[in-house]
C-alpha cells in the first residue's frame, strides 16, 4: 500500500477523532503545515524489525521524527461496538493494548516517543493546533535533526 500524503482524503471509516487531529495538522494556520504530513504510515516502514506489515500510526510527520497516534476510548476500556457483547469487546480491547504496546515500542525504538494528543471533534481548528503544538514541544524527545 502506498503511503499518501493527506489532501483532506479520509479513509471512509475514520473517527471524527481521527479527522480532527488531521484537521489541526494540515490547517492554514498550523506549525505543521509545511511539513510532508501522512496518514496511516506503515510501522515497518520506520522500523523495519516491526513484523506486521498491516499496522500503521494515524499520523506521521518524517522531517520532525514524530508519530501522533489517535487514541478513542476503545484503546483505554472495553467497547461494544455493533452489539458483540461484553467478551468480544474484552477480546478486540486486550488485542488493542497489545497492538499499541507493539506500535510505541516500536516508535521509540526508531523516531520518537508517540504523542497521544487529548483532542476532541469539538475543539475548534485553533484549540487542536495548540495542544498539538503544546504536546510537541513539552516532549524533550522531539528534536529536528
Amino acid at each position: 500500500m502506498k503511503s499518501r500524503r493527506l489532501s483532506h482524503a479520509y479513509r471512509k471509516n475514520a473517527s471524527r477523532l481521527h479527522r480532527a487531529v488531521g484537521d489541526a495538522l494540515l490547517n492554514k494556520e498550523s506549525p505543521f503545515k509545511n511539513y510532508k504530513v501522512y496518514q496511516e504510515y506503515p510501522v515497518n516502514r520506520i522500523n523495519p524489525d516491526y513484523q506486521d506489515g498491516r499496522h500503521k500510526f494515524d499520523w506521521v510527520i518524517l522531517d520532525l521524527r514524530l508519530v501522533i497516534e489517535v487514541h478513542g476510548e476503545q484503546h483505554f476500556k472495553p467497547v461494544d461496538f455493533g452489539g458483540e457483547g461484553s467478551d468480544k469487546a474484552e477480546e478486540n480491547w486486550r488485542d488493542t493494548q497489545f497492538r499499541d504496546t507493539k506500535k510505541k515500542r516500536a516508535a521509540v525504538d526508531v523516531i520518537t516517543a508517540p504523542l497521544h494528543p487529548n483532542i476532541k471533534p469539538a475543539h475548534t481548528i485553533g484549540t487542536r493546533y495548540n495542544i498539538l503544538s503544546n504536546a510537541c514541544l513539552s516532549s524533550p524527545i522531539l528534536v529536528k535533526t
